[in-house]
């Protein structure tokens, strides 16, 4: 039977990788952190963003999606979601939300979780924040259309002693200031995927756990830049760390190693794509038309004209479009199709 005990994270040796990972977080934070106060309304306007990406991807990941511009409107509260599929993402906004604004008072508990999961499906007919009734299995389809079991979660019966002995652990060890947070969360998050306590959103839920247990050490990228975007973008990945960490789990044999390693790598990747953010507004004096050139400048595939006002929006679209223009009459940048379709790409020399 499963216990849980993260007592053996005390001085655990972590790979090479998961250091540098660890280096990488640990230093864009602190240059991050004094940023704030100087470039406010970017920081504000990043947040915004981050929050219909993170809407929009981790529901993708489940198959729940919707067109862009409903999305939008959904997510800044300027429509009424219609459909299964658009109330889903209203509950998502909404617990994604809460954990935004009150990850200060939110404890790691079996409250938490379950008051998270029932704003998850509060406009739905479902009913949320109860644990599953029935078993369940985590599975895939073959190439001939079979169901192939990849792992057994705990079963409905013993879901609510293993939830209670699970959150326990869990808050015993984050109070422990010997455990380094940014081991022991992916480890956390793993566990309660594994024991997967709910019919359905358990991978939704364990994102907005992920982002309450970083807010709570204080790594707060993801508020900035959407983690579940750069899970969704690496879902291959993801997968196989998830099954590779979940092998002998229920004999308390699994290795953690591989889900901790992409958990990092995810995390990395928000510190050090909001760090170019930063960087190209606070280097190019913040003319939009020089933060185009630049960002452009560090990318080797073309990029569409909303992908790139995603990365300014500080900036209307308008603005920006002002800017490719220019970019485009002085052949910094290249235009490649037209209309919709267009897409930009850097033409000038690389450093």
């Amino acid at each position: 039977m499963r216990y849980f005990d993260y007592g053996f994270l005390r001085g655990k040796d972590v790979s090479a990788y998961a250091v540098r990972m660890i280096a990488d977080v640990s230093r864009t934070q602190g240059q991050n952190t004094y940023r704030k106060d100087k470039l406010g309304k970017l920081f504000s306007a990043l947040e915004n963003v981050a929050k219909i990406e993170s809407v929009k991807s981790s529901n993708a990941i489940e198959g729940i999606a919707t067109s862009d511009a409903r999305l939008a409107e959904i997510v800044r509260e300027n429509a009424e979601p219609t459909g299964h599929a658009e109330e889903e993402l209203a509950g998502y906004r909404d617990a994604l939300s809460l954990v935004h604004s009150a990850h200060e008072t939110l404890p790691f508990s079996e409250d938490t979780i379950l008051r998270l999961h029932a704003i998850l499906y509060a406009h739905t007919s479902e009913k949320g924040g109860q644990y599953k009734k029935d078993d369940n299995i985590i599975s895939q389809r073959s190439d001939r259309g079979e169901v192939i079991v990849r792992f057994r979660p705990v079963s409905a019966a013993e879901t609510p002693g293993t939830m209670l002995q699970f959150t326990l652990a869990a808050r015993e060890a984050l109070s422990d200031a010997s455990i380094n947070k940014l081991i022991l969360i992916p480890c956390i998050i793993q566990d309660f995927l594994c024991i997967h306590p709910f019919n359905d959103g358990n991978g939704r839920m364990s994102r907005l756990l992920s982002l309450l247990l970083l807010y709570k050490s204080g790594y707060d990228a993801g508020k900035y830049v959407s983690m579940d975007r750069v899970i969704s973008e690496n879902r291959g990945q993801y997968y196989e760390a998830l099954y590779k960490s979940s092998q002998d789990w229920h004999f308390n044999r699994n290795d953690y190693d591989p889900f901790v390693e992409f958990f990092l790598e995810s995390l990395a990747a928000c510190y050090r794509e909001l760090s170019d953010r930063l960087d190209i507004a606070e280097h190019t004096g913040g003319r939009i038309a020089d933060r185009i050139a630049e960002y452009l400048r560090g990318r080797t595939e073309a990029m569409s004209k909303t992908q790139i006002q995603s990365v300014f929006p500080d900036k209307k679209i308008g603005t920006v479009e002002s800017a490719l223009a220019e970019l485009v009459k002085c052949g910094i940048i290249k235009k490649e199709g037209s209309y919709r379709d267009a897409k930009y790409i850097y033409f000038g020399k690389r450093s």
